[in-house]
């Protein structure tokens, strides 16, 4: 280090032991007159790795890549006898203003335009809900997001079980958390959707029945850009930045602009829009200079640093990555490294810049002995487009290990295939709504049944034609929905009085599939006049299943879709960045702190069944 490095690093480091010292005395008050704006600190000396020699990361830093908390009130309906018509005065006078705006848009729903906007309020069978989510950094207008929504606390609610979420707005969250100040907030998502509560809360848990989730409930009305700060400001290298990303995710339209000359803003390419985080990551590993020759010798280092050890194979491979086709014929030679871990990274590369070859060393990888090389790789395959990939997933289908087959699952998934065949049920309250989808895995392996609990609301049954064992009976807490198969030899029968009457008895072969499709299913006739289902919810034929899993009518495991309230709601992954962004650039959002729901993985059945919509 240089005598003048020297120095700069004594003067910082005491001034940060006099700003130290200094904290004990910090007082929250606000001072009598506006102190100046400061200025942004000067940046501090950038130590690179030699990857990034030359990359956009190395001249600037992301920023306005945060998710964004939002916040909202709506009105559940279809509660029956579990909800209430407490509201504070000002959420109140707010709905009844924004759904009178919203009734032409129930077009489809003529039996609901009955019903006042005061009058749905009020209405013991529905209830007003707080709404919390995340809007993912990046994301475009009409991208999706799970949210949750819980009673207001104070409010006689019981359950929101079986209900669903009317149309509303979500606001961008106020970080005093005053309702007045969060409805002044600009609208920057909507939401709607059946609520899907925790399958086995029981009566006693109060909190868990009054909290749900809509999966894939908020959908965004803005695009959400994002900023790349020059450390030092500069009209040419903007200009030349953007170009550079232009060239690189495509012209038309572009997805940089070169805005001032301290910042470019940007928008995720539609290439990404599944993989926002995977974008953001990249970025800033594209080196500026894109000319052959520069590419060229940038291309034989990297080939040095990938064969030795301590390098970080994950920056190298996004410089792969980032430089573009012009660096598969290299990436081919270490398809077959002695490496497992140079193997995937190159692989890896190699198969998003869409070079077919990569498959083979990625299909070997998925199928390897380091599981978490396999779990990478699969994912790979899922989402490189590339149809025979899905062939090569096949044979993961019939795993006994359970965490490799729900991975492949969920890859196949982005393809069409005759291994998977999914049928939709829509909801009973509203048939424009996805009540859930159910797979029908083909699978020699052991039986398994996944139920998703994020993204959408999807039930994977793997093995068709999967038998109950008869006899069997079941009876949900209210006997609302009875199970009965007197004999081994006979149908199920399926009994419910959820519509305040008796309904005529359903008889369905004794199979896992025709069992849930009986449950999902609208309560309508079929062309012979028989019942064709009860419109159960989602969450209520989650219940079902895993109560016949465990007195072993089903004989297979329901495995729930293991995400944790961080992974559902925030913080979202931290976007690798070569340097914190300044601590001045925005104020922060107030956390989104939902109470925590219930263990998903609970023993318990779940409780109370919602009646008829108003």
């Amino acid at each position: 280090m240089s005598k003048f490095q020297n120095k700069r690093a004594l003067a910082a480091g005491a001034g940060l032991l006099l700003l130290l010292s200094g904290c004990e005395n910090l007082s929250m008050r606000l001072p009598s007159t506006p102190p100046p704006e400061p200025k942004p600190p000067p940046m501090a000396p950038l130590t690179l790795d030699p990857v990034l020699a030359g990359s956009i990361g190395a001249v600037t830093f992301l920023s306005d890549v945060d998710p964004l908390a939002v916040r909202g009130f709506g009105v559940v309906i279809g509660l029956g006898k579990n909800g209430s018509a407490d509201c504070p005065t000002f959420v109140r006078e707010h709905l009844i203003n924004e759904m009178s705006k919203e009734r032409e848009s129930w077009a489809d729903l003529e039996a609901r335009k009955r019903f006042s906007p005061a009058d749905l309020i009020e209405s013991p069978a529905t209830a007003v809900v707080e709404i919390v989510g995340v809007v993912p950094p990046g994301a475009a207008r009409s991208t999706t997001f799970d949210i949750m929504v819980r009673a207001i606390p104070g409010t006689a609610t019981r359950s929101l079980a079986g209900g669903l979420l009317l149309p509303t707005s979500l606001h961008v969250s106020d970080p005093t958390g005053s309702t007045e100040a969060l409805l002044s907030m600009p609208v920057v998502a909507r939401a709607a959707g059946p609520i899907f509560v925790n399958p086995f809360a029981t009566p006693q848990d109060a909190e868990g029945l009054r909290t749900g989730y809509v999966l894939a409930g908020g959908q965004c009305t803005d695009e959400r850009t994002f900023r790349l700060l020059l450390r030092e400001p500069s009209y040419p290298m903007t200009r030349r930045i953007a170009l550079r990303i232009n060239e690189r995710f495509g012209q038309r339209p572009p997805i940089a602009d070169a805005t001032s000359r301290g910042f470019i803003t940007l928008k995720v390419p539609p290439e990404y829009s599944q993989d926002r985080a995977h974008f953001l990551r990249l970025l800033p590993h594209v080196y500026i200079d894109g000319t052959a020759a520069f590419s060229e010798a940038k291309l034989r280092q990297l080939m040095q640093y990938a064969v030795q050890p301590g390098y970080d194979l994950e920056a190298i491979s996004l410089a792969w990555e980032g430089i573009g086709p012009t660096a598969i014929p290299q990436l081919k030679a270490l398809y077959t490294h002695a490496d497992a871990r140079v193997r995937f990274y190159a692989a890896r590369a190699g198969l998003r810049l869409k070079d077919p070859d990569a498959v083979t060393p990625l299909s070997a990888l998925s199928k390897g002995a380091d599981r978490d090389l396999a779990l990478l790789s699969i994912a790979e395959l899922g989402r490189c487009n590339l149809p025979y990939a899905a062939m090569l997933l096949r044979p993961l289908l019939d795993v006994d290990d359970a965490e490799l087959r729900i991975a492949a699952y969920e890859a196949v998934l982005n393809y069409s295939t005759t291994f998977v065949q999914t049928r939709r049920f829509p909801h009973l309250l509203d048939p424009l709504q996805l009540n859930l989808a159910l797979d029908i895995v083909e699978s020699n392996g052991r039986p398994l049944i996944y139920v998703r609990r994020t993204g959408m609301p999807r039930i994977a049954v793997f093995g068709r034609r999967l038998p109950l064992t008869l006899p069997c009976f079941y009876s949900d807490a209210n006997d609302s929905v009875i199970l009965n198969a007197l004999d081994e030899s006979g149908d199920l029968t399926i009994l419910t009085n959820r519509y305040n009457q008796p309904w005529d008895p359903l008889f369905v072969p004794p199979r896992v599939e025709d069992l849930i499709s009986a449950l999902a299913d609208l309560p309508t006739k079929d062309e012979m006049g028989l019942p064709r289902g009860i419109g159960l919810p989602y969450s209520q034929v989650v219940q079902v299943l895993a109560a016949l899993s465990r007195d072993q009518t089903i004989a297979a495991p329901v495995k729930i879709e293991e995400a944790s309230m961080v992974e559902l709601f925030g913080p979202a992954p931290q976007v690798e960045r070569v340097e914190t962004e300044p601590a001045d650039d925005a104020a922060p959002l107030a956390p989104v702190e939902p109470d925590a729901p219930a263990d998903g993985r609970a023993e318990t059945e779940a409780g109370s069944e919602p009646g008829p919509t108003p």
